[in-house]
Parts: structure tokens; C-alpha cells; sequence
């Protein structure tokens, strides 16, 4: 399988140390919300489903099902590479599940749009090959490499709207609280994919699931709940280190 978007590094022999949730402790840390913009775009139910969910050829893994469907074989929708975590990504082309960009100002915001109403002209539905171009695009051409899957329910529940003029262009504002630990070396992280951070990252946690943000994506977005008031942390030396 042929990914044009992006060609991630050869990660066969990543010396980086495996952590794992069952090693972590958040205890004591203290509350965060996260607030973070992001790009949302809804994967339309794809002729044919879209290709198989399976890690491209070029990566030392390559044939590994990203997802399943129902009778185990690899599911089918987009394939895609999140360049801040270094990890490959999956989206159903069911029409019930999204890619997000994540972290993005309100200037990159509107080129997405942009680009993604030239390739889709007159209304015409996203395409398999449109949704690689608006990828290409957005890695490519604006530096947005940050980007994962997510169901289109939980997007619907979770973020709002921060202009009429982009409804694509959205905020978390669930009230969820998360603890967070900051990891200060090199580490690779199991998760619900495996995410690489060489220069370490913090971990997050909302008491179901644990995953990685980047550091500097974290201080930008995740926000320290004092009382019922949200605080812009200074520094991610204010976050509790692991271990």
C-alpha cells in the first residue's frame, strides 16, 4: 500500500524504553481540562470502505492490521502518519468516525477549509484520494503533522463550534478532569497506539484510558483546574515527574 502523505523514520531498532499504564502512578498530581482547537474532518462512508487499515509498506511493521472489522480480517478507511507521536493512525471510512488536526491556530484553520472546499467542489463527497491530497496538504504545506481518529459522536459531545465561519474548526469543552504526569527522558509509550516521544512527553490520564501528548502541545492546550478556575501553566516543571 502506497501512503503519499507522509514517509515516517524506521523505527525496527527504536532504542527508546517501552512504558506501559500498568507501571504508572498519577496519584498526587494535580487536575487538568483539556482546551485544545482542532481541525475536524468527517470521513464519509468511502467507496469501497477505503483501503486497508494495515501499516504501509516501508515501515518495518508493514502488513500489521491497524484495525480490525467484525470477522477479525483489516478493516477498511485511511490510513495516515501522526508525526508528533510518530505513530500510525486509522480511520474507519464507515461514516461515523473523523480525523482530527490537532492543535492549530485559526490561520491554518481556514487554509484547511480552503483546501478542502476546492477539493470538494459543488458539495461533491470526500473522496479516498481528496482526504490523502487535504492530508498532504496539511503536512506538507502547513506543518500540521499532528493529527489521530476519533468517532464523530464523541466530537458532536465534546467540542463546540469557535467560529460560524469554520464549522469544521472546533474546541474541546468537556469538563472531563485529567491528571498528568511529565516524563522527562526518551520513552515509547504502548497505548492505544504505540507513540514515540525522544524527547520525552507527559502522559495523561482520564481514569479509563492513559496516553501521550507532546510536551509543548500540552502547556499550549491542557489548562490546571484551581477550585472551579482553569491556569495556563507557566512551565511543565509544575507538572509532577515520572518517576
Amino acid at each position: 500500500m502506497n501512503d503519499s502523505t507522509h514517509h515516517p523514520p524506521n523505527t525496527s531498532s527504536d532504542p527508546l524504553p517501552r512504558l506501559g499504564a500498568a507501571q504508572l502512578n498519577f496519584s498526587g498530581s494535580a487536575f487538568f481540562v483539556n482546551r485544545t482547537a482542532r481541525f475536524v474532518l468527517a470521513v464519509p462512508a468511502l467507496a469501497g470502505g477505503g483501503e486497508p487499515l494495515l501499516i504501509p509498506a516501508g515501515d518495518p511493521r508493514a502488513g500489521q492490521v491497524l484495525k480490525k472489522d467484525s470477522a477479525g480480517r483489516a478493516a477498511r478507511g485511511v490510513v495516515f502518519f501522526n508525526g508528533t507521536d510518530r505513530a500510525w493512525q486509522a480511520v474507519r471510512g464507515d461514516g461515523r468516525e473523523a480525523i482530527l488536526f490537532n492543535d492549530l491556530g485559526p490561520e491554518p484553520a481556514r487554509l484547511l477549509q480552503q483546501r478542502l472546499l476546492e477539493l470538494t467542489p459543488r458539495g461533491a463527497v470526500l473522496s479516498l484520494a481528496a482526504i490523502k491530497a487535504l492530508l498532504q496538504f496539511a503536512q506538507q504545506e502547513l506543518g500540521l503533522i499532528d493529527c489521530y481518529h476519533k468517532r464523530l459522536d464523541s466530537v458532536l459531545r465534546d467540542m463546540v463550534a469557535i467560529s460560524p465561519e469554520n464549522p469544521n474548526y472546533l474546541q474541546v469543552s468537556k469538563p472531563v478532569r485529567h491528571r498528568a504526569l511529565w516524563v522527562q527522558r526518551p520513552f515509547s509509550f504502548d497505548g492505544p497506539v504505540l507513540q514515540h516521544y525522544p524527547e520525552g512527553a507527559v502522559l495523561v490520564t482520564d481514569e479509563r484510558h492513559v496516553w501521550g501528548v507532546a510536551t509543548e502541545v500540552f502547556l499550549r492546550n491542557y489548562r490546571q483546574l484551581v477550585g472551579t478556575q482553569e491556569r495556563v501553566l507557566e512551565s511543565v516543571a509544575e507538572l509532577r515527574a515520572w518517576p
